[in-house]
């Protein structure tokens, strides 16, 4: 899950289930339901221009950086809480400033992947004499076969629809593995 905040502290774009709300100057709270420094992490980037153009120009990046921390003695204290600060040109400070970001969570236990690096876990339900094979990570696999493992054994596709139609079994062995293409 992840999206865009506007300066503001309002979404440009949203994908997943959580609220962001602008705390002060430069200071967000990202609210995301069950999660935490414990299950997971924040990525941020900027993603925008400046708030106030200097004089004279256009379409500056922000060179703000951001940082965060989960709950401690903010509030909201189930929140992550999203800073942005500049270096200040004219002095040893780095206030705070308002920012366009970018921020995406990663999940600890089901972190982001491009599909098919993940490997997917087959598990096969038995149902009198025949079975049916599904598994995990979604669309992109085969589901393969053979009847020996000895040697160099060889697969037999049996198709992508996960779960699979249900597959008679015979008298001898049959081995099952699901592979990306």
């Amino acid at each position: 899950m992840g999206g865009v905040v506007h300066p503001n502290g309002s979404l440009k774009k949203q994908v997943g289930t959580y609220t962001v709300s602008k705390l002060a100057t430069g200071r967000y709270a990202i609210t995301i339901p069950g999660k935490s420094e414990a299950t997971g992490m924040l990525l941020l980037q900027n993603s925008g221009y400046l708030s106030s153009q200097p004089s004279g120009y256009t379409n500056v990046a922000d060179t703000s950086f951001l940082s965060y921390e989960y709950g401690g003695t903010n509030t909201p204290a189930n929140a992550f809480i999203v800073e942005s600060r500049y270096i200040n040109p004219t002095g040893p400070s780095t206030p705070l400033r308002d920012a366009e970001f970018s921020f995406v969570y990663i999940d600890f236990q089901n972190p982001v992947a491009p599909p098919g690096t993940v490997p997917p876990v087959a598990s096969i339900t038995r149902n009198g004499n025949t079975v049916t094979v599904s598994w995990s990570n979604g669309p992109g696999f085969i589901l393969q076969q053979t009847s020996s493992l000895a040697g160099t054994p060889v697969w037999t596709d049996i198709g992508t629809v996960n779960p699979s139609a249900p597959i008679t079994l015979g008298s001898a062995p049959t081995f099952f593995r699901v592979t990306s293409p």
